[in-house]
């Protein structure tokens, strides 16, 4: 996996000149840039989300609490109301008239001391008979639960009104914006790296030597630095047993498809750095490991064609210099790539 380099730059490979790989190098920076604002925007997005989904939660709870506070006050009122008109109808019963000082006045009158001293004063008057006065006391009681009640359901109402519920939904709608608009951007800068003039088929392969459906190609142009099996050496603390063979290309070298398949894996893997799995039909795969961050240029499930431009060589994972890492798997068991590609008519590092 690790190139036997030793960190020194390869010769440039065929079909890759200085200003392509200043230009490949550039657009590398932006899909770089664009992946660092996506995951931002991601990061963003997903905050506010969570924010956005408390409060909701917050503001569910607390409306359902002034809507029962506020049916609760309703009910109060009418239960007070009741009251009042039976006390009403019980004092007018025993001859008691409205005015001033009233027996209903002084039970009602909420400015006039608590419910004991009202109750007191009644008392005093002596205007009531035993079932007026239950009737009273019950009365007031109702009328100051009900207005205990209104106050109540009122402070529900204005701790629902206090949650900005819809300025955190327009946050949250802004932030959606954003990391769609990160996600454009970041396609569209891979896009033009993908087609960029130095890559592709192209790139290795002239137009008249173009690979057919169902050969096989050299993946990279660039010497072999390291063999498939055990080495004496072990750098950058790689394994015993190289699994593959590293192709010394040039930083930002392009590599092409060595077959056509599917690509079912794309993305970091451990040691391998940015790596890429094909599957080629028939227990066949082959990988490509150490991209150049930001140059891969295939996704999981893609349909790709022998020479197609897959990704950039680069040194990520346990590498020491830039060079292409190829694995050739049968039935998940890697073997020597060589000899399989030679079976095949194709010198693999030249």
């Amino acid at each position: 996996m690790d190139s036997a380099l030793g960190g020194l730059a390869a010769p440039s490979p065929q079909g890759i000149g200085i200003q392509d790989q200043a230009g490949t190098a550039r657009l590398l920076q932006t899909v770089a840039t664009s992946t660092a604002s996506l995951s931002a925007a991601k990061s963003h997005f997903e905050l506010i989300s969570r924010e956005y989904r408390a409060m909701k939660d917050s503001y569910d709870h607390a409306a359902a609490l002034a809507r029962e506070a506020s049916s609760r006050a309703t009910e109060a009122v009418v239960v007070a109301t009741a009251s009042a008109r039976q006390l009403l109808l019980g004092l007018r019963s025993e001859g008691n008239r409205p005015g001033t000082n009233s027996t209903l006045e002084v039970l009602l009158n909420r400015g006039g001391g608590d419910l004991m001293q009202r109750l007191a004063a009644v008392d005093r008057l002596g205007k009531l008979s035993a079932s007026p006065a239950k009737i009273a006391i019950r009365a007031a009681r109702d009328a100051e639960q009900a207005s205990a009640l209104k106050t109540k359901a009122a402070k529900a109402k204005g701790v629902v009104a206090a949650i900005a519920l819809a300025d955190k939904l327009t946050e949250m709608n802004a932030a959606k914006a954003e990391l769609v608009a990160a996600q454009q951007a970041l396609d569209a800068a891979q896009n033009r790296l993908t087609t960029f003039s130095g890559g592709g088929a192209v790139a290795l392969y002239p137009a008249a030597d173009l690979p057919t459906a169902g050969s096989w190609v050299d993946p990279t142009r660039g010497p072999i630095t390291d063999g498939f099996g055990t080495r004496p050496s072990r750098p950058a603390g790689t394994a015993a047993f190289h699994p593959g063979v590293d192709i010394g290309a040039a930083c930002l070298s392009p590599i092409v498809a060595a077959a056509g398949g599917v690509v079912v894996a794309a993305g970091p893997n451990s040691g391998y750095g940015n790596w890429i799995l094909i599957d080629h039909g028939d227990g066949i795969q082959t990988g490509y490991g150490h991209i150049v961050d930001g140059g891969i240029a295939v996704t999981v499930g893609d349909h790709v064609a022998a020479g197609q431009f897959i990704a950039r060589v680069g040194s990520t994972g346990a590498s020491t210099g830039c060079h292409l890492h190829l694995e050739v798997r049968i039935g998940g068991q890697q073997i020597d790539p060589q000899p399989f590609f030679a079976a095949r008519g194709v010198a693999v590092g030249r």
